[in-house]
């Protein structure tokens, strides 16, 4: 990609402009691409919330599609959303690097609002995934220039399921049940982060 079109400021009160898409992580055994992981956990995240009458928006229902940050800010903006989940895969120069981990939105831009009680939700949710997984627990860090965070208007957290750069992590990532574990984890920690 590249090129003008292919950037958006980073938040609503920046001249700094970011890439929309970097294109994401590929596993280093199994070479499949990270939106397809993310894509599969998703699907499987919104069964299992909706299985508990949650109302879930997705930002794209196919892998094809190709949003920006601020596109995907404000599906959840737009939606009046509870909380926006960002799904994501890790990836790392040292392929012994494993766990997950949660970031959240500093207090700028349209977070100042939200950013406390995005920390409170992400601490939440990642205890749970650790825990279903069985995964280390790399913990939580905040974000100041991060596009998604800076445009949200509502709780939002980006979660790292794992490093696609870790053999083993690559391999359970694309794996059904430990995506199945993933799902549940995160479910799970949202009803709670929630009260529902």
């Amino acid at each position: 990609k590249g090129g003008l079109s292919d950037l958006e400021l980073q938040s609503p009160d920046s001249t700094v402009k970011k890439i929309k898409d970097g294109g994401g992580a590929e596993g280093i055994v199994t070479k499949v691409p990270e939106y397809v992981v993310v894509m599969q956990v998703g699907v499987k995240l919104k069964a299992l919330l909706e299985a508990k009458n949650v109302n879930v928006v997705m930002t794209k229902n196919n892998a094809d599609t190709d949003l920006g940050n601020i596109d995907r800010a404000n599906v959840g903006n737009n939606n009046n959303a509870n909380l926006t989940i960002r799904l994501h895969c890790d990836s790392a120069d040292s392929s012994s690097a494993t766990g997950a981990s949660m970031l959240v939105p500093a207090s700028v831009g349209y977070a100042k609002s939200i950013a406390a009680v995005s920390g409170n939700y992400g601490l939440t949710i990642l205890n749970s995934l650790v825990s279903a997984a069985g995964m280390k627990n790399r913990g939580v860090s905040v974000h100041d220039d991060m596009t998604g965070f800076s445009w949200s208007k509502l709780p939002v957290v980006l979660v790292e399921m794992g490093f696609m750069s870790n053999p083993t992590e690559d391999k359970l990532l694309n794996d059904d049940s430990y995506q199945n574990k993933l799902a549940q984890g995160l479910s799970d920690g949202i009803m709670k982060a929630l009260n529902k």
